[in-house]
């Protein structure tokens, strides 16, 4: 169960300053502690996660009332009585692609490393794929654990235990026992891993369809690839290796 203010807000800081006071109150009484997500404008946010002791409240940053675009911040106030939609009338959203869903979620996590962060976006599941390599939670990737396949299964598995690294050419999340997750950026992308044997496999961005490319690759640190631009490479370590 996760808490949001509710399911469109665009209120003032004073009565989102109340509710997380209040819940840090309900808590202190209680012993209980609930996830508590921060689902405001950005001026809010920003407020809210400005004073630490309100800060502590907040387990989960859901970005949906805010968002870049092409043409920079899409970030209307709070507390002007205007829902979002209201909100795209009198300022149009603008266009909103890979890049800027990336940027958002990235920024948040490196403000806030002890927070997840959450992106509230129907154009999947390009914006999936971004979230998940900025490192944020519950992203809208083409991959299900309801009738998914089981090597679907082994990859949505290993990549809750990856990390967002670093990588030439590419966004990469990574762990050396469970194996690694490219999107290469260009024609040409590489990543350092562990030494070892991997099965190496491509991942449809559409549909979350995974394909054997090489089913024994021994890899001494680095991995080196030419796919092109936009695609998702699964390094998949071998178990006992």
């Amino acid at each position: 169960m996760v808490h949001l203010i509710s399911a469109e807000y665009t209120g003032p800081l004073h009565f989102t300053r109340f509710w997380v006071e209040t819940i840090a109150e309900w808590e202190a009484e209680t012993g209980y502690h609930p996830l508590v997500a921060l689902s405001c404008t950005r001026d809010v946010q920003d407020s809210i996660m400005a004073d630490p002791r309100l800060a502590k409240v907040i387990d989960i940053i859901d970005i949906r009332y805010w968002h870049y675009n092409t043409n920079g911040l899409w970030a209307p106030l709070g507390g002007h009585n205007m829902a979002p939609r209201q909100w795209m009338r009198k300022m149009p959203a603008g266009k909103t692609g890979f890049d800027e869903v990336y940027r958002a979620v990235n920024e948040c996590r490196q403000l806030y490393p002890d927070k997840a962060v959450t992106y509230n976006s129907p154009s999947a599941p390009v914006s999936g794929w971004a979230v998940l390599f900025a490192g944020g939670s519950l992203p809208n990737i083409p991959l299900r654990i309801s009738g998914a396949t089981p090597l679907q299964q082994t990859l949505l598995a290993d990549i809750c235990h990856m990390k967002v690294m670093s990588g030439e050419g590419c966004l990469a999340l990574g762990n050396p026992t469970a194996g690694y997750l490219i999107y290469s950026l260009s024609d040409k992308a590489s990543v350092a891993v562990e030494q070892g044997t991997y099965e190496i496999y491509s991942v449809d961005i559409r549909n979350g369809d995974i394909t054997l490319i090489s089913r024994a690759t021994t890899l001494s640190g680095k991995y080196s690839t030419e796919a092109g631009s936009h695609q998702i490479l699964w390094m998949k370590k071998s178990r006992g290796v």
